[in-house]
């Protein structure tokens, strides 16, 4: 059975702190009851968004009902991203869009923002949508360039739970690919881990494999 990081991994992490002025303007737009402690929904994460209380400098994420805020990426996370990107968007391909940091509500509790998310089709067909359907998510990628993993606190189950058909954990200090197939009952079924000279694909598109070297490159830690 697939490797399980549970959310509880995540406590280590700090939440993030609202003002005064933000609590208000939660308690006005119906988010939060001034009455005790929140658990917050994914519902109730998105409306922090579209009312401005959350917005793009506040690297954060929903886990368990709580707003975490994200470990800053290193720049070598950030340039084997951007490389991801490349090797699957460098020649034209309407079958499917590659799009950073979507949020994706896995439970209704826990909306996760893959580093890397593979939709069906071109982005242009889910304009206006509240919400993207996990039914057309065909593959996930994490990534982290962390020798404790600080960054890679994945519970792989909670992707399985959602359907998701594959997700990808790019450890760049390990220089491995972890890669999770095959969702059943209990969680993926099918674990791989994939080096140095192997070649690595996604499931929906084979056609498009690529070296794991050009991701996790030695290069990467200063390596020769």
């Amino acid at each position: 059975m697939a490797s399980n990081r549970d959310v509880s991994s995540q406590s280590h992490r700090p939440r993030r702190e609202f003002t005064c002025d933000e609590y208000q303007k939660m308690v006005e737009a119906g988010i939060v009851d001034p009455q005790g402690r929140h658990v917050f929904t994914s519902a109730e994460y998105r409306k922090m968004i579209d009312e401005g209380i959350l917005g793009p400098k506040d690297r954060v994420e929903l886990i368990g009902g709580e707003i975490l805020v994200k470990p800053p990426r290193t720049l070598n996370e950030l340039l084997v991203i951007g490389q991801m990107n490349q090797l699957f968007l460098g020649a034209d391909d309407d079958r499917f869009s590659l799009v950073r940091l979507l949020p994706l509500q896995l439970t209704p509790d826990f909306t996760a923002e893959p580093d890397l998310v593979m939709l069906r089709g071109v982005v242009r067909g889910y304009f206006g949508l509240e919400a993207i359907p996990l039914d057309s998510v065909l593959l996930a990628i994490e990534v982290t360039d962390s020798s404790k993993n600080a960054n890679m606190d994945v519970d792989t189950n909670l992707f399985a739970g959602a359907g998701i058909p594959e997700l990808w954990l790019v450890h760049l200090h390990e220089q491995q690919i972890e890669r999770f197939l095959d969702v059943g009952p209990e969680g993926y079924r099918d674990h791989s881990v994939l080096h140095w000279g192997d070649r690595l694909a996604p499931a929906a598109f084979p056609d498009r494999e690529f070296p794991v070297g050009d991701v996790v490159s030695p290069r990467l830690q200063g390596q020769e």
